[in-house]
C-alpha cells in the first residue's frame, strides 16, 4: 500500500490501478517517498475550506527533524513498523511484493486456471479454491490481533483480517488481467458480516443493492486506516461514545492541565477514564508509544495524518487536534480545530452525538486558547521528545 497511494483514481478493485506497483517501481521510488505523502498533502485535494494549504504534519515532520529514517516507508505496514521497531532494517517492501506476484503465477502453474472460455462464475470458484483452500488463506478477528490488519504479516501469516484479504485478492485480479487472462470486467464483493470472505463476480451481473458492498481503490485505503486508527486510539474508555469525544474527556487529566488541582475539580470523571488519562500521559513523557491496553499514540497519528491527505472526512481534522493537544502541541491542535470549524460551516448537525462532538470542539478550542494566552506555556510541556526511538518500547 504506497504511499502514493494517497493520489490514487477510485477505481474499482482489481483493475490496473491496484495499490502495490512492480518491485523495480517500488525501488525507484523508495528515497522519494516522504516527499510524495508531502506533495499529496500540498496538492489541491488536500487544502481546507478556507482556501488554505492545511498545517503542518506534526508527526513526520518531527521525525524528520529528529533524524528517524521514514524515507523508506513506502507503504503502511512499512510507515508503521519504522515508527515502533528498533531496526536500522526497513521492511523489506520489494521482498512482500513478489511474494504477492507469486501468488499469481502460482495459481497458473499449479493448474487451477480453468479452461478458456468458461465464465466468470467458474473462473472466480477456482481462485477461491486456490486462495482459500489451496493456499490456506484465512480471516482472522481485527480486534484479537492488530497483525490482521498489516499485509506483509497477512502473507507471513496466511491470516488476515477482510480488508487484507481484499486487497490480496484485487492484486492477484490485476496481475491476472496484465496477462490478459481476464474478458471482463471483475468487481470485488467486500464482507461486512464476522465471517465472510471476499469474493470477486462479474461486474456486468451486479445489482444495485451490492454497491455498499463494492470496494473502489480509495474506499479501501481510508477503511483500513479508520481500523488502524481505531485500533490504536490512545482513549477507548468509553465504547459507546466517539473517539474523539473519549479524546477530550480525557483532556482534564492530560498535558495541559498543569498541577493536580483542576484534575480533583472534575469528580465526575470515572477511574477508568483518569487511569487511560494517566497512562497515556506517562507513556508519552516517557517516549513509550505502544501498549495492548490503551492504544499507540504514533500509530493513531500516522492514521490521522494518511487520512487527512486523502481528504476523506473533516472530522478527521478535529480527531488529530485532539491528539496533538495530548502531546503538548498547542499552536497545531489549533489549527486544526480551526481548519475543521471552517470545514463545517454552514453544515447543520441534527445527530446529537454530533451535537455532544461541536460542544466538545468549542469546549477544547477554548482550552486551547487559555493555554497559549499564558505567559511561559511552553515550560509546561514535557521535557521528553516524543518522536525519538525510545529504549523501552513495551
Amino acid at each position: 500500500m504506497s504511499c502514493a497511494a494517497v493520489c490514487a483514481p477510485t477505481s474499482g478493485l482489481g483493475r490496473h490501478h491496484g495499490f502495490l506497483s512492480s518491485p523495480s517501481t517500488v525501488c525507484r521510488r523508495r528515497g522519494r517517498a516522504s516527499y510524495t505523502i508531502r506533495a499529496c498533502a500540498n496538492s489541491g485535494d488536500a487544502d481546507d475550506s478556507g482556501g488554505g494549504l492545511l498545517p503542518r504534519m506534526v508527526l513526520h515532520d518531527s521525525l524528520d527533524a529528529a533524524g528517524v529514517v521514514t524515507d523508506h516507508a513506502l507503504c503502511i505496514a512499512a510507515e508503521d513498523d519504522s515508527l515502533v521497531s528498533h531496526s536500522s532494517v526497513p521492511l523489506p517492501v520489494d521482498a512482500f511484493i513478489a511474494r504477492l506476484d507469486d501468488l499469481s503465477t502460482g495459481f497458473l502453474a499449479a493448474g487451477f486456471l480453468p479452461p478458456s472460455g468458461a465464465p466468470p462464475e467458474v473462473f472466480f470458484d477456482h481462485l477461491d479454491r486456490y486462495l482459500y483452500v489451496h493456499k490456506g488463506f484465512r480471516r482472522t478477528n481485527v480486534a484479537s490481533d492488530a497483525r490482521a490488519m498489516y499485509l506483509h504479516s497477512t502473507l507471513t501469516c496466511r491470516s488476515g483480517s477482510a480488508l487484507m484479504l481484499s486487497l490480496i485478492y484485487s492484486e492477484m485480479l490485476k496481475t491476472l488481467r496484465l496477462y490478459g487472462l481476464l474478458d471482463f470486467d471483475e468487481e470485488i464483493y467486500f464482507p461486512h458480516d464476522l465471517n465472510g470472505r471476499p469474493r470477486g463476480y462479474d461486474k456486468r451481473r451486479s445489482k444495485f443493492c451490492d454497491e455498499p458492498n463494492i470496494m473502489t481503490a480509495k474506499s479501501l485505503l481510508v477503511e483500513i486506516l479508520q481500523t488502524l486508527k481505531g485500533m490504536f486510539w490512545p482513549f477507548q474508555s468509553n465504547q459507546s461514545s466517539s473517539l474523539f469525544l473519549n479524546a477530550v474527556a480525557a483532556n482534564h487529566h492530560g498535558p495541559g492541565n498543569v498541577g493536580g488541582s483542576q484534575a480533583r475539580s472534575h469528580g465526575n470523571i470515572s477511574a477508568i477514564e483518569m487511569a487511560a488519562a494517566k497512562s497515556a500521559q506517562h507513556r508519552l513523557m516517557r517516549g513509550v508509544w505502544t501498549n495492548v491496553r490503551f492504544g499507540d499514540m504514533r500509530r493513531a497519528l500516522a492514521a490521522c495524518e494518511r487520512l487527512i491527505l486523502l481528504n476523506h472526512n473533516p472530522c478527521e481534522l478535529r480527531d488529530y487536534a485532539a491528539l496533538l493537544y495530548h502531546c503538548g502541541y498547542y499552536k497545531d491542535c489549533l489549527q486544526y480545530l480551526t481548519s475543521y470549524q471552517n470545514a463545517m460551516v454552514g453544515q447543520p448537525r441534527t445527530n446529537p452525538l454530533e451535537m455532544l462532538e461541536d460542544d466538545a470542539v468549542n469546549t477544547l478550542t477554548a482550552r486551547v486558547n487559555l493555554i497559549l494566552a499564558e505567559d511561559g506555556w511552553d515550560s509546561h510541556r514535557p521535557a521528553a521528545s516524543y518522536w525519538t526511538k525510545n529504549s523501552e518500547p513495551w
